[in-house]
């Protein structure tokens, strides 16, 4: 920082002067230099923008978790908005559901931070939760749901007093207990105790997806990065 390397936004600072860019000098764990160090703007939230993350961030109040947790994504994955990591289908998820982690995303992206559907083909959505940046207006998080089996989908729209697309790091954590939900940024509540209105219902079994970053078939895909992804 002092040596003005790098800047505060994530970019290649006026006091760089190596024949090699800044972003080409990555640590132990292959993190480059821009996303790993604070002052270059890749650590300003902790246990996201760190090499090796911390605990994976849960809601606070923490509450009672469910007898199962699944690790989705650990390394830090970029997501360019055509690509997506699939997960294999899991034999059970639900009514006590904690999704949890870290993202980077670019401004003015809307992406699907994850996806859980009933075909891989169409979009037969089961659960999601959705970063929204469209709108120059606005920013929201959606955790959109089914109630039966995914053939439709309602949607709790989150509406934020801040942008959170600004290519800096967020943990994010969504909590539901049947119809209760309680969303956390940053450590922070944004929603506390919300009623959906309706349980939700999960897709499992074979044909079931799980998505990460993107949706079928191949629509909204995140633009940014994500780590330490759990469901």
């Amino acid at each position: 920082k002092r040596q003005e390397y790098c800047n505060p936004n994530g970019t290649t600072g006026r006091g760089w002067n190596q024949p090699s860019p800044i972003s080409a000098y990555a640590d132990s764990n292959g993190v480059d230099a821009l996303k790993a160090c604070c002052a270059c703007g890749g650590g300003t939230n902790t246990g996201c923008g760190a090499a090796t993350p911390t605990a994976t961030p849960t809601p606070t109040p923490t509450p009672t978790a469910g007898p199962n947790s699944f690790s989705l994504l650990s390394n830090l994955t970029n997501f360019n908005g055509s690509q997506r990591v699939s997960v294999p289908p899991l034999s059970s998820l639900g009514p006590i559901l904690t999704v949890a982690g870290c993202f980077r995303q670019q401004p003015s992206n809307a992406g699907f931070f994850l996806y859980n559907g009933a075909s891989a083909t169409t979009d037969r959505r089961c659960f999601a939760v959705f970063l929204d940046g469209r709108s120059t207006s606005k920013y929201s998080v959606q955790i959109q749901f089914s109630v039966n089996g995914g053939t439709s989908f309602q949607t709790f729209e989150i509406l934020l007093d801040k942008r959170y697309d600004d290519n800096a790091w967020h943990q994010l954590a969504v909590f539901i207990n049947n119809q209760t939900l309680t969303v956390n940024l940053d450590g922070s509540p944004v929603v506390s105790s919300g009623s959906l209105g309706a349980s939700i219902q999960t897709c499992t079994g074979s044909s079931s997806v799980i998505w990460i970053g993107q949706r079928p078939p191949e629509n909204f895909g995140l633009v940014g990065q994500l780590r330490a992804v759990s469901m």
